[in-house]
Formats: structure tokens, sequence, C-alpha cells
């Protein structure tokens, strides 16, 4: 399968390239700005430009287009948010456009996210694909039209779309935008003496659904290599809290910090509490979870201490290979 994704070089698109490959399929990355590392074939793309995601799908006529690229961190899109919409809706209607004018249309894969859900999971149960979105964000909101424009090119272009709606994801190479690459970089830096043992934190109550961003493209290819349209949660369905996140990063690095709040971290209309069901996705593709969280913590700190910082933080290996073992339990 000849396999084309957009946002290639950023954390989940770098995830997917590596997935594909190793499945064998051909990859065609798309890259905004610099594409280095990457051991596909990749081209410039800014998706927001309609003729050259035109150009690009032509040339490339591929079976596949997974649809990464995007503004994926709330806060930065509250920051901006025409922009944010610009990117994030203007660029599935021009990805999608192009891929309906193909003679073969692809199948495509479009993210949205879970928190397209807003409060929907505030009683405590898991969220399914027929409950009703409630957004409380401009993220959210920016996501919900981007779903809309993606089902219009299903009805009205007979383009075989599928929505994925991805709840909290992480591990390695993930921006220190997101709480667990933040906790791990300061743990990183004040293991090697540069940073004080302090810890600089936003709001620990809320608890979320995390999964491991290598078994989130797993589920992107199974949706896709089994044909398989309409929308799908991709959740482990488990809640945990930051603090507890917080908890297990601190224990595998062994050292005492101290706690500190921060407002610029604290982040507005939070959802108390969002897990999601993956049964759908799980009935359908046989998908399943193969990272316990531990794992995924344990690999996203490692990530850090080895690359993150050009190797110059040093963390035990042994300790690193405990976590691994024990899992979340």
């Amino acid at each position: 399968m000849r396999s084309l994704v957009t946002g290639a070089s950023g954390f989940v698109g770098s995830h997917l390239v590596e997935h594909l490959l190793a499945c064998g399929d051909e990859v065609i990355g798309t890259t905004f700005g610099e594409g280095a590392g990457l051991s596909c074939r990749t081209m410039p793309l800014d998706i927001t430009d309609r003729e050259a995601c035109r150009r690009v799908l032509a040339e490339v006529e591929p079976d596949a287009v997974y649809h990464i690229a995007g503004i994926a961190s709330p806060p930065a899109v509250a920051g901006d948010p025409m922009a944010s919409l610009l990117v994030n809706v203007g660029g599935v209607h021009a990805v999608l456009g192009a891929a309906a004018a193909l003679p073969q249309p692809p199948h495509v894969l479009v993210v949205s996210s879970g928190e397209v859900y807003g409060g929907a999971g505030d009683n405590g149960k898991s969220i399914t694909e027929d409950i009703s979105t409630a957004p409380r964000n401009d993220y959210a909101v920016s996501k919900i039209m981007a779903e809309e424009v993606a089902l219009l090119f299903a009805r009205r272009n007979n383009l075989p779309v599928t929505i994925a709606r991805p709840f909290n994801h992480t591990g390695p190479r993930q921006s220190e935008a997101f709480v667990v690459a933040a906790f791990a970089k300061q743990l990183a830096l004040i293991v090697n003496g540069k940073q004080p043992p302090i810890i600089e934190v936003g709001n620990l109550g809320a608890r979320r659904d995390f999964s491991d961003v290598r078994d989130v493209v797993r589920a992107y290819r199974l949706l896709v290599n089994q044909g398989v349209t309409g929308t799908f949660n991709v959740a482990s369905g488990n809640g945990v809290s930051i603090a507890d996140i917080l908890r297990y990063l601190i224990d595998i690095t062994g050292v005492s910090v101290t706690i500190q709040p921060d407002p610029k971290r604290m982040r507005p209309a939070e959802v108390p509490l969002i897990v999601g069901s993956a049964e759908k996705l799980k009935e359908k593709t046989g998908w399943m979870p193969q990272f316990t969280l531990k794992e995924t913590l344990a690999d996203t700190l490692d990530w850090w201490v080895q690359g993150g910082f050009g190797g110059e933080v040093k963390i035990g290996s042994e300790r690193l290979g405990e976590v691994r073992a024990v899992g979340l339990g």
C-alpha cells in the first residue's frame, strides 16, 4: 500500500511513518519545514495551500492518506484561533479536496480528538462515539469543524473517510507543551543538576485517558488497512490522574522534588474527567493496546535522557528496566 502521511515529521506522524514502514508500506511523508531524520521519502507541503495539496497528491497517487498535520496543542489554538481554524479546518478541506479529485480516490484517515466530547464524561462513564459532542475550548471546536468537513466529502464525493478521535496519547519525542513530556524534561534536568529539585505543575487533579502513541498509530493503520469508515475513539479505557503520572515519573528517577503550582500551566475550562471507550475500534479491527502506562512513561523519560538533551542527562538504565518490567499493575 502506498501511504501519504501529512505532518510526517511531527510527534505522531514520525511514529506513524515508522510503523507503516515496518508493516511493509511504501510511505511518502509531507512536512512543513524541516523533515530531516525521517526514513521515508519526504515532500514539502503547506496543507492550507489547495493547489499544492492537489500537486502533491496527484504526484504521489496514494492508496491511503493519513492526515496528521495540524495544530495539536489546545493552548496554541487558544492563542491564535483564526490561524488554527485555517490549519485545522481549512487544511482538512484542502487535503480531502485533493484526494477527491484523484481518478482513484484514496482512503483518508482524518485525526480529530477526544476533546470534542468536552464534559460528556463528567458522570464518570466511558465515552462512546454516540455521545453528543460538547466542546469546551477552541481546539475542540476546530476538530468538530474538521470532522464536519470530512463527513461532507464522504457524503458529497463518496470519499472513503475514517475519523479517529484519539484521547490523550504520549511517548518518546512528544513536545514539552504536553504534560507528560513537560514533567519528563524537568525531571531529566533535575537529575543532571541543571535545574533545582522543583517541578512546576498545572492542574494535578484532572483525570485523563492516556495511550501510548505507538498503540495509537497501530489503530490508525488497522482502520485504513481494513477499509473501515466511520468515527472511532482511540483510547485505553482507563482514567489516571495527572498527579499519578507525576508520581510514576518521580519514582522512575528516584529523586526527591518539591511540587510547585504554576499559574501559567493551568488550562482554562479544564474538564475534570475524560475516559474513552474503544470498544467499537476493537470490535471492527481487533486492536488492543500493547504498552502499559508505566512502560510508556519509562520510554518517554528515556527519550529525554538519551536524545532530548543530546545525551547529556544520565539516569541508570537498570532502574528504567525495572520500571518497564513492573508495568502499571
